[in-house]
């Protein structure tokens, strides 16, 4: 018998023939930019702190590749559909190929562009994110022209490559797209069997909430409570506060539980540990089921609307990977989160970020140089090299929750994080104790224009309390406030938590020691809910009356990567990875231990004003052994015998 070449078919089967030619080259050159993109964003990603250094060996390979397969088919199928609307034009000139290569060419453009971004800013600290006016216009002029460009340059090859395909018998064109197609569609497969099998349907399991009553969860980050006239500070930083002190409950030995904003707003918000979530800084992230059990999740779940504004990056909730918790996050909607239009996707946590961060990175700076969105710099606002008054939006994100409690008629939960008392630089509204200094020449943690923010900051309590009691709601509304981390972001001094309960129903003053993660139970309890297991702290609404070990964890070494300040990936290392210094807090007694040297330091908290019987005081072989096996519980992997036992000074 005789072979079958293309001059045997009948014309029906030419024309099928000579499609899947034209559409195998299109693949082709889809798989290659695709390559190109993921594989020079991965590449990125691990030669920096990100959300894949945490990731395993394994999962590091398998991310790229199941990414590269998972957009290849995307566009694939998008390139098959715009074949077939312009195929007719094929024949009569190139445009049939030009249109065909749009995607290929936005994706090659895409990739350079974020390509010369990272590489200006790495060694110039100049790039899309630092421009403004007329230079984002330049770099929109640009995006167009590599893209144009492409769209020609690929149309060339495109018409080469269907001329060498076209010279291989139909059974081998076959073959190769069985092989590469098949391929990409098992990865796929695979990746989203592991997710499924991973996901943890049944995260929460919890009773609802019985009570819906609206909440309103403030911290005011790097605020203490040595520097608030409420807790007894001589300057009358915080007069609304200490006006309302006898209709609040508040706790006078309270305490974070990390010294750094992304772990002190995950552990709150989740009632967990640190070194359960592996969250303490950024780029960490919530994993596994981790992702899904926290507060805002549970109050969702029984019908509640939930917003955050708080600040980007650090204390975002998407960037930190809450799922099927917020219904808003600073400016983002749930459905403008998506990753590729789908509420969720059943992939493994670190799949689907990288894909989330592929999206991330890309879609802002698009926004950016074609004047739809400005871009934030982190680090220069963090740092205090560009004015952050305006930047940290701390006015709109008080005007924003009362228009939420008003005109929103499900029961609310919202979280506001307030910048205007981070520091090291204070850009305060009121200039009452720094009247006559000039805010230009203030040192760094300047006391003055810390107190004046302090006091930016009551006044915003003050202002958000009286138009939520001139609106009516006041009553049905639980409002906290409470802070990430004491100034200049340890956790050896005493930070507030301040309770306005509808009606007064719980007052005083709670001196036994309390800490961050006691927050979300304490919610749940008020709101009749079941406080679940895995949360990690204690209601303060029923009466502590053991004083407990309160352990915190902070990061000694950060890096500037010129976006952000994030974990300095040289120090990210096993066992403890980003955990530097961990300690433990108990009646005014400070155990730190280093957990690069091992070193302890045993120092007095300053400022605690509780007074401990000797039955209160835990010993310190005991405080030693609670440390280990918080360590051990959590998952790290160390040996015992290779930490010291602390000694008394």
């Amino acid at each position: 018998m005789m072979k079958e070449n293309k001059t045997d078919l009948n014309p029906a089967q030419k024309e099928k023939s000579k499609h899947l030619v034209r559409l195998l080259a299109g693949w082709l050159m889809i798989l290659f930019v695709t390559f190109a993109y993921v594989g020079s964003e991965w590449l990125f990603m691990i030669t920096k702190p990100s959300s894949m250094s945490q990731t395993t060996l394994i999962e590091k390979m398998t991310i790229p590749l199941f990414s590269i397969a998972l957009l290849t088919l995307l566009a694939c199928l998008i390139q098959t559909v715009l074949y077939f609307l312009v195929h007719k034009k094929f024949d009569s000139n190139h445009w049939g190929s030009r249109l065909m290569m749009i995607i290929p060419a936005f994706i090659m453009a895409s990739t350079i562009l974020l390509f010369v971004d990272n590489l200006t800013y790495i060694t110039m600290s100049i790039g899309i994110i630092t421009s403004r006016r007329f230079v984002r216009l330049y770099y929109a002029m640009g995006f167009l022209l590599l893209a144009g460009f492409f769209v020609f340059d690929f149309a060339r090859l495109h018409k080469a490559l269907i001329e060498n395909l076209s010279r291989r018998t139909k059974e081998k064109n076959k073959r190769l797209v069985a092989t590469v197609m098949g391929l990409m569609v098992i990865i796929v497969i695979t990746g989203f069997v592991l997710g499924l099998m991973q996901k943890p349907h049944n995260a929460l399991e919890i009773s609802g909430v019985q009570d819906k009553k609206n909440v309103v969860l403030i911290t005011a980050d790097g605020l203490e409570t040595k520097y608030m006239s409420v807790y007894g500070y001589e300057k009358n930083t915080t007069p609304f506060l200490k006006s309302g002190a006898s209709r609040a409950l508040i706790a006078g030995n309270h305490f974070s539980n990390s010294g750094n904003t992304g772990g002190s707003v995950t552990s709150i918000l989740t009632g967990k540990y640190p070194t359960k979530t592996r969250v303490l800084y950024r780029p960490d992230i919530l994993r596994g089921e981790d992702s899904y059990q926290s507060l805002p999740a549970v109050l969702k779940q029984s019908g509640y609307y939930c917003g955050q504004y708080s600040y980007e990056y650090y204390a975002d909730a998407i960037e930190l990977n809450f799922k099927e918790a917020f219904d808003y996050v600073n400016g983002r909607g749930a459905n403008t989160t998506r990753l590729f239009g789908f509420r969720k996707l059943p992939l493994p946590t670190n799949y689907e970020y990288f894909l989330y961060e592929l999206q991330t990175r890309l879609i802002p700076r698009l926004k950016h140089i074609f004047l739809v969105n400005i871009m934030q710099n982190q680090f220069q606002q963090m740092t205090g090299q560009i004015e952050s008054s305006d930047a940290f939006k701390d006015q709109q994100k008080i005007s924003w929750a009362t228009e939420i409690l008003s005109d929103t008629e499900r029961p609310v939960f919202l979280h506001i994080h307030w910048m205007g008392t981070h520091g090291p630089d204070f850009k305060p509204l009121n200039r009452v104790f720094s009247a006559d200094l000039d805010i230009n020449q203030q040192a760094d943690w300047d006391i003055s224009f810390y107190e004046d923010a302090i006091l930016d900051f009551d006044d915003a309590i003050r202002r958000l309390y009286t138009e939520l009691e001139n609106a009516g709601i006041l009553n049905d509304t639980l409002i906290i406030i409470g802070s990430d981390h004491a100034m200049q972001f340890v956790t050896d001094k005493p930070i507030p938590l301040i309770l306005l309960i509808p009606e007064a129903d719980y007052t005083g003053e709670i001196l036994i020691d309390t800490q961050n993660i006691d927050i979300a139970p304490t919610i749940l309890d008020y709101l009749g809910a079941e406080i679940p297991e895995w949360m990690a702290g204690e209601s303060l609404l029923a009466p502590i009356d053991k004083y407990r070990a309160l352990i915190s964890v902070r990061l000694k070494h950060s890096d500037g990567d010129g976006e952000a300040l994030t974990i300095d990936n040289e120090y990210n290392n096993p066992p403890f990875y980003q955990f530097d210094l961990m300690a433990v807090q108990n009646c005014g007694r400070y155990i730190e231990l280093d957990l690069e040297t091992y070193e302890w330091n045993i120092r007095p908290v300053p400022g605690y004003v509780s007074v401990c019987g000797s039955d209160d005081i835990i010993d310190i072989d005991t405080v030693y052994q609670l440390m280990i096996d918080r360590l051990k519980k959590d998952g790290f992997e160390f040996n015992e015998t290779d930490v010291p036992k602390p000694q008394e000074n």
